[in-house]
């Protein structure tokens, strides 16, 4: 490496900068900070509405019962916001992608109360016109806060403003590369200083490189530069990015650069880095890094409960109708049986009974299972119209209240599918992690029918992943609305 790329691109760090010549140097604004101060807002525009409501209900007689209550909603909508994920940096400066989630969460948040209200008879106490209209007001009021506390923070991230940071990554490595890319990618109103490595010159230039071109430009200089620059002001974090077995390494950088007024970390190794949704948690008062997730833990386990039973016993309602019709359609058609049944593995690969409306002169289960294909000669004349429509998927409403499965999940597979896949594609046990469905995120999008292909399985996978991962109760009430228009405007039903 030429002499010239151990100096700091358009820095000279012998000189004091120009903000620390003006004696501007960092105050060091929290980005907590600012999360708790929108949260105490959030609790103020809630009380504030109770009391609007109460005047213009006419209750001006009562305000301190009704401040209570808009202070007892307030913190309670702030812990819900907090527990969802609502109430963090990143999500205060994207307001339009927490819209849905906050409207979902205060409206619960608002028929929890008028049942509690109701259980615990104090509803008589507070008017309904009241309670309507702080429900209205808390609402309007916290949607145009998130909105201004965007624009606000979006203000303080601009051109070096007092949210803005800047980075210094220490290690020239390929874990510091992909922390460059995510860095660059979502590190809003971060400035990356440099790269500077820990060895000498000679040293690295003997070790083997396997970073770009792009990224080799970013290197900057060493960890003495990098010192002068820390005490200069002109970082605020530094991100130690060396492999994890370099222990005695890393021990040595953090001793060095521990004197220094800036935040040091250490960045989580590649396998970390590369998924998208891993986070830090506590595990036995152990900061433990959280690669996945177990779907639908907590209250989500709850409320898809509830959807599967309350939803399939409706549906169940009113398409009794239309069952009846299929089983007397198949009855006269073709010899054989209404339903037809089929080993099928759920949730924790544990194995199940399928049922199905039979469209098929067959029957197959076990070892050999063969796909149905397009102009299939099994397929009864009946099940060609059943399939094509969906409608021979209608008895698994029953599987859905046995609690084998799921209105909404990856569609199971015949257990000698499931083998023969799990055997070449990467993750798909990880299909198991929830109960099978239906419908899904990938019938929706198209993908259903046959998989004669490893690939097409291997994309219906990823989007089976992608739906656990992402899981809401509004996404699942989103895929049961479009399952609709698929089954009405069918693709790739044979």
């Amino acid at each position: 490496m030429a002499e010239q790329q151990l100096h700091i691109k358009g820095k000279q760090p012998e000189a004091k900068t120009a903000r620390a010549q003006s004696g501007l140097t960092r105050a060091g604004l929290s980005r907590d900070f600012c999360v708790d101060l929108a949260s105490l807002l959030n609790i103020l525009v809630i009380a504030v509405s109770a009391l609007a409501a109460a005047y213009l209900s006419g209750e001006q007689g009562y305000l301190v019962r009704y401040l209570s209550i808009g202070v007892l909603g307030g913190l309670a909508a702030t812990e819900v916001f907090i527990q969802g994920g609502y109430q963090t940096f990143d999500r205060l400066l994207s307001p339009w992608r927490a819209l849905r989630g906050l409207v979902w969460r205060w409206a619960w948040i608002i028929v929890a109360m008028a049942l509690v209200a109701f259980l615990i008879d104090i509803s008589a106490i507070f008017s309904i016109s009241w309670f309507l209209e702080w429900g209205a007001l808390s609402l309007i009021g916290i949607l145009l806060s998130r909105f201004a506390i965007a624009q606000w923070l979006g203000h303080a991230l601009e051109n070096g403003g007092a949210l803005s940071r800047r980075v210094a990554i220490v290690g020239a490595t390929n874990i510091a590369e992909k922390f460059s890319e995510r860095m660059s990618e979502h590190g809003k109103g971060l400035t990356l200083v440099g790269v500077f490595d820990d060895r000498d010159l000679q040293t690295r230039q003997e070790a083997p490189q396997n970073n770009s071109a792009a990224f080799e430009d970013k290197i900057g200089g060493d960890l003495a530069q990098l010192i002068q620059l820390a005490l200069s002001g002109d970082v605020d974090d530094i991100v130690i990015c060396l492999p994890w077995s370099a222990d005695n390494r890393i021990e040595s950088v953090f001793h060095r650069l521990a004197v220094l007024p800036a935040n040091i970390v250490v960045c989580p190794d590649m396998l970390w880095l590369n998924k998208s949704h891993g986070q830090v948690s506590k595990l036995a008062g152990v900061p433990v890094l959280k690669i996945h997730r177990r779907p639908l833990e907590g209250w989500g386990g709850v409320l898809k409960a509830l959807e599967d039973r309350v939803l399939s016993f409706l549906f169940l309602l009113a398409l009794m109708p239309v069952m009846g019709l299929v089983a007397l359609a198949i009855k006269l058609d073709s010899r054989g049986p209404v339903f037809f049944r089929q080993h099928r593995h759920g949730f924790g690969h544990e194995e199940f009974k399928i049922y199905k409306f039979r469209t098929m002169s067959v029957a197959e289960d076990g070892d050999n299972v063969r796909q149905a294909t397009k102009d299939d000669d099994r397929v009864t004349r009946v099940g060609r119209f059943l399939r094509k429509y969906s409608l021979d998927e209608l008895p698994q409403l029953f599987n859905v209240l046995r609690g084998d499965m799921s209105l909404v999940g990856p569609r199971p597979h015949a257990i000698a599918h499931n083998a023969q896949y799990a055997r070449v594609i990467a993750d798909y046990a990880g299909r198991h992690k929830v109960k099978p469905g239906i419908t899904g995120w990938a019938q929706v999008n198209g993908l259903r029918g046959e998989t004669s292909e490893t690939v097409m399985m291997a994309t219906r996978v990823r989007f089976d992943l992608n739906y656990i991962e992402h899981w809401s109760l509004w996404f699942d009430l989103r895929i049961i609305m479009m399952t609709v228009w698929a089954v009405l405007f069918p693709k790739n039903a044979y």
